[in-house]
């Protein structure tokens, strides 16, 4: 079953490395719940961690973040599929886990290893719209759309899988 925990704010000073010093306030996402130990899991295995993952993330969205991080079992070569079921890339990015390969070959389609849909109501739809996001909706419906939410998918159903795998994935 898929779980879901709690993203909360975490509140630091930070200092900068420039002369003369500079003090900035930062707000990073960061989970403090038990719970979240198979999404630790999930992603060690892909090389990845949570916190950095989360961090990284919210620097690259800046003041906005996701309503959610949603993170598979494994790394899905499915990016063809999501990108037919968002409206806008901008309200449901996604990303591999790890690093795309250096040069990037032609033809080269990233898997899909998490999933960041900006709003509640962005998820609702790509779930009426796919049975990729019906596991995450299950157990974010009922949370608070002002909130932040880290959950980990159930893996993809491997019939539906095949019916719609990207034919180049690498990554």
């Amino acid at each position: 079953m898929a779980i879901v925990v709690p993203v909360l704010e975490m509140h630091e000073t930070v200092r900068s490395n420039t002369r003369p010093a500079v003090l900035e306030r930062k707000t990073r996402p960061i989970v403090m719940d038990d719970a979240a130990a198979p999404i630790e899991e999930a992603l060690r295995r892909s090389g990845a961690d949570l916190t950095f993952f989360l961090w990284n993330s919210a620097d690259m969205f800046g003041d906005r973040w996701p309503w959610a991080w949603i993170f598979f079992p494994e790394c899905y070569p499915v990016a063809s599929h999501l990108r037919s079921v968002r409206r806008e890339q901008a309200e449901m990015p996604f990303t591999l886990y790890g690093f795309e390969p250096d040069p990037v070959p032609a033809g080269w389609v990233p898997c899909v290893g998490a999933v960041m849909p900006m709003t509640r109501e962005v998820l609702s739809e790509a779930a009426s719209r796919s049975p990729m996001f019906e596991s995450a909706w299950s157990v974010l419906a009922d949370r608070s759309p002002t909130g932040h939410w880290a959950c980990l998918s159930d893996p993809l159903d491997e019939k539906w899988l095949e019916s719609v795998r990207d034919p180049v994935s690498v990554g």
